[in-house]
């Protein structure tokens, strides 16, 4: 607790003494948060009786070898004894940010700043920090980018660069920038014979989470748990299991990872989802609250807690709270699920211009999302909460389209509302056709069968028509088998077959 207290003092100091316009008192700040840190973290450590080349050098081999809380033990004595080798100061302060230890990595890069005598490294110390707080992040990067091509055998080098790749990626989720880490860390790789812990850990929340290379990212879950079976190496492997949909074993790994660390709400709440997909949805409403308990102003750990209520039947009102309170927090994704609860009377009093408006707020925040502009184009088509205005419900409609041209349910939308818009001049059988074969092309379903069995009739196409009707009812009875098939089916069917018959009997 000491330790993280000064570090904490540290930071602060250092923030301030970045802010400092005089270089006395930014100075003075600065050595003041060293001191705090450095008492709190090396005064303890042995003297190192290497030189720093060979405490150096023996350090990379320590990490060669995956055994990186060895080198990490080695290079915090050698920062005690070669105090002013801005080499060792440099590597202490990349190890410590390896670790997720910012506090820790801006003390010693403030300290290798200082040094002259290789003006690469002091620049890297400074960069790093500029993009920790971030600060000019696309020139800083790319400058630090260069300087490690510069220095190619420099590991420690190569090694920030490719930590500050993962982290500036997973701001915006930025594919270009997490295909750049992709690479330092695989350069990184090749020096190796294993590769420390933290390398094999960030390297796989790259390709997991941005890059979405789930298969790599699992060898080096593996790796990384194999050298430290902690709770951040279980949740990363137990994260990546639940992405891959592997929820049995993704369950199993994030409560082993719970276990380490009770207290972890994200811990918690991740095992909540494996939960979820398993369809245990009391089970993971209880991992939810937990989760809430420990961090009760976390807008989508309510948002969760409402999506397993909804699973249940009967939480209304308890599942439109906790979307509610998602929303309050500024969870932006919980709009959609409550704008539903107040055009459908979830919980709350029926009142569809309440949830029309909430659409419209949520597609200011993500214009690119399709499902809200479907959604919009629903309303405007049924005049749900707003005048019905046929236009306005297709150009939605092509909208959704627009941003997720390979979205099934999007492609079955605009179909179906090329087949029956209040607005005759604005149907389009031909095309609606077209639509909603890709829409069956990518899931084949009732919903989009009914609607090219629909424009096949609208079209007059009438044995197309009849044809998708029967599939409809073979699909029917694959998934229900022995259940009789609705009247409604069959009646749809014969009015099918008729047309059929009437056509080839007309002159």
């Amino acid at each position: 607790m000491r330790l993280k207290q000064g570090m904490a003092i540290g930071s602060v100091l250092l923030f301030f003494g970045g802010m400092a316009e005089a270089s006395f008192f930014s100075d003075l700040i600065e050595s003041m948060a060293v001191s705090i840190t450095e008492q709190r973290d090396v005064a303890k450590a042995p003297d190192c009786e290497l030189s720093a080349d060979a405490a150096l050098a023996k350090s990379i081999e320590l990490l060669s070898d995956g055994r990186q809380a060895e080198a990490e033990d080695l290079i915090k004595s050698a920062v005690k004894t070669h105090r002013d080798d801005v080499r060792i100061l440099f590597a202490k302060g990349v190890l410590e940010r390896s670790r997720y230890n910012k506090v820790a990595g801006d003390v010693w890069f403030a300290l290798a700043r200082r040094k002259k005598d290789n003006k690469a490294l002091s620049r890297a110390a400074w960069l790093s920090t500029q993009l920790d707080r971030g600060r000019s992040v696309d020139g800083n990067l790319a400058e630090l980018i260069r300087l490690s091509d510069e220095n190619p055998d420099d590991i420690y080098l190569l090694w920030l660069g490719a930590i500050q790749c993962r982290e500036q990626s997973k701001q915006d989720d930025d594919v270009e920038i997490a295909e750049l880490g992709r690479e330092r860390y695989e350069m990184l790789l090749r020096k190796f014979r294993i590769g420390p812990v933290m390398l094999h850990q960030f390297y796989a929340n790259i390709l997991a989470e941005t890059l979405k290379d789930y298969e790599t990212a699992m060898e080096h879950r593996v790796l990384a748990v194999s050298m430290e079976a902690t709770g951040w190496s279980l949740f990363g492997m137990g994260n990546t299991l639940v992405s891959m949909k592997n929820y049995e074993w993704g369950s199993a790994v994030l409560a082993r990872a719970v276990r380490t660390n009770p207290h972890n709400a994200k811990y918690v709440n991740r095992w909540g989802d494996a939960l979820y997909y398993l369809k245990r949805y009391e089970e993971a409403e209880e991992k939810y609250r937990k989760a809430i308990r420990l961090r009760p102003r976390k807008g989508y750990y309510w948002s969760d807690l409402g999506l397993s209520l909804d699973k249940q039947g009967n939480r209304e009102e308890e599942m439109f709270k906790a979307y509610k309170r998602a929303v309050e927090l500024g969870y932006d994704r919980s709009l959609g699920s409550l704008a539903r609860c107040y055009r459908s009377g979830f919980g709350i009093e029926k009142d569809e211009k309440k949830a029309f408006e909430l659409y419209l707020r949520y597609q200011k925040i993500y214009p690119n999302s399709s499902w809200v502009s479907r959604m919009i184009a629903e309303c405007y088509h049924s005049g749900s909460g707003v005048e019905r205005d046929a236009h306005k419900a297709l150009d939605n409609f092509e909208k959704a389209v627009e941003l997720a041209p390979d979205d099934s349910v999007a492609l079955n939308s605009l179909a179906w509302n090329l087949v029956v818009n209040k607005d005759p001049e604005l149907h389009d059988y031909p095309r609606a056709i077209e639509l909603v074969k890709r829409s069956i092309a990518l899931d084949e379903n009732k919903y989009n069968l009914d609607t090219l069995a629909v424009a096949y009739f609208k079209n007059k196409q009438y044995d197309e028509a009849v044809k998708a009707q029967e599939r409809i009812i073979e699909l029917w009875k694959e998934k229900n088998p022995g259940k009789p098939v609705s009247k409604g089916k069959l009646k749809r069917l014969e009015k099918y077959r008729k047309a059929l018959e009437d056509s080839k009997e007309a002159p």
